[in-house]
């Protein structure tokens, strides 16, 4: 049972790594990748105004530019938006760096200074 449980995890992690890499290929690169700590950060931005709204990632939101779209369209008729992938989301690389809330908002903070927004 045990061997059974372990070869499911073991089937659905690889499977979940060549998903990630077929589907990065799959779907163009709408934003631009900004490296920070030697990692790359996808910042997509759009939208023209006074105001800028970020919009941040919840657990399991895997792709934040493109799940975000319809939202992002609407808000960028009137203002700048910006969407952060942190490491590990959509285009942006995987950290194997501890992600504590300091190290993820670090990270955040760095790509937004670093992107042209």
């Amino acid at each position: 049972m045990i061997v059974a449980m372990l070869g499911i995890c073991i089937i659905w992690v690889v499977t979940n790594q060549i998903m990630t890499a077929v589907e990065k290929k799959k779907y163009l690169l709408v934003g631009q990748l900004v490296e920070v700590d030697g990692r790359d950060i996808h910042v997509y931005t759009k939208g023209k105004g006074q105001n800028t709204i970020v919009l941040m990632s919840g657990l399991r939101t895997a792709a934040p530019a493109l799940d975000f779209k319809p939202l992002v369209n609407e808000l960028s008729k009137n203002n700048n938006v910006v969407v952060v992938e942190p490491l590990g989301y959509g285009w942006s690389d995987v950290m194997s760096k501890r992600r504590t809330v300091e190290n993820i908002v670090s990270e955040i903070r760095e790509a937004l200074q670093k992107a042209v927004c």
